[in-house]
């Protein structure tokens, strides 16, 4: 899935994380794996990074 940019700034679907949830305990944490490819490029280990989210 593409991100797509607004006002100059990119726009990551919400759908691409995967939500935990833990009983008893306020941060809810989503995790998503980001690539930062060319347009021509495909994703890939090296130019991939884990994007960790947490909601206090």
């Amino acid at each position: 899935m593409k991100a797509t940019e607004k006002d100059g700034n990119p726009l990551i679907p919400t759908s691409v994380f995967q939500y935990f949830f833990r009983h008893h305990d306020p941060v809810i944490e989503g995790t998503a794996l980001v690539a930062f490819a060319r347009e021509d490029e495909k994703p890939m280990d090296w130019n991939s990074r884990e994007l960790d989210v947490h909601i206090w």
